[in-house]
């Protein structure tokens, strides 16, 4: 029976993260985007593994203790060595009033599950999404205040729900780095972290200024050093954090740098 439920629960995790579910929830990049140069320093890859698979004995220990208060088990949960927080979570948690395993919540009023209101459901949904956050803080360690503004899928009269969630640390948004969750009939199935580390910002403000910033690269080109599809002044120069690869002397650092857009 175990080993029937592993399977079960690893066939769920692979549907729900498969390319359809970004392609729902994620935003297309744009044309600019897809010309985007970007050092390899800056691709992060996930390590996502079960707790069974740490060598570090202390953190398996400890994570299995955060697993036990959140209710989910140990084979249905994912550590992402590589930023140092939890990959993805397979939880049965009802969070709004729906048909799911265990779900017996209700609410005072049903117009506000009616998913032909688009704006109260959908912030019926977000809002319980935060209450459970907040709730486990100390364990999932996601400070809800980083979660941007989130793309929101709705399927199926209401039935399933698909969340997506760019992380902004100090009003700057930080690349590649997201939270995933998907609702299935008021429970909510699926928690994932895309390189949700620690932010270790050691200074708010960019040592180059963008101006700067564009000066350096437009002297590198010249050099042959950068990228020759660069135009000669960039159109946009939005600031963002980069997740930076770790280092033996680094812990999941993050470096605020310019995107210039040309």
């Amino acid at each position: 029976m175990r080993r029937i439920k592993k399977a079960m629960l690893a066939s769920l995790g692979c549907t729900l993260l498969a390319a359809p579910l970004q392609a729902a929830v994620v935003p297309s990049p744009s044309a600019a985007g897809q010309k985007e140069y970007r050092s390899p320093a800056l691709y992060v890859p996930t390590r996502h593994a079960p707790i069974s698979a740490l060598k570090n004995e202390a953190l398996a220990g400890q994570l299995q203790q955060d697993l036990v208060s959140l209710g989910v088990p140990e084979t249905a949960a994912f550590y992402d060595a590589a930023s140092e927080h939890w990959g993805s979570l397979l939880p049965s948690e009802p969070l709004i009033p729906g048909t799911g395993v265990n779900n017996h919540l209700a609410t005072a009023s049903d117009a506000k599950l009616d998913p032909g209101d688009d704006t109260a459901f959908r912030h019926l949904v977000w809002d319980a999404l935060l209450r459970y956050l907040q709730r486990h803080e100390s364990v999932l360690r996601v400070d809800t205040d980083e979660l941007a503004k989130p793309n929101m899928t709705i399927t199926d009269g209401g039935a399933l729900v698909q969340i997506w969630a760019p992380r902004r640390v100090g009003g700057v948004m930080v690349r590649d780095s997201s939270m995933v969750a998907v609702l299935n009939h008021g429970n909510l199935v699926l928690l994932g972290f895309q390189n949700w580390g620690p932010a270790n910002i050691v200074s708010p403000d960019p040592s180059l200024s963008a101006e700067q910033a564009c000066t350096k690269i437009f002297a590198a080109r010249r050099k042959g050093s950068a990228p020759s599809r660069l135009s000669t002044a960039a159109r946009s120069s939005p600031l963002t954090y980069s997740m930076m690869r770790k280092s033996a002397s680094s812990k999941s650092p993050k470096s605020k740098v310019w995107t210039m857009l040309g």
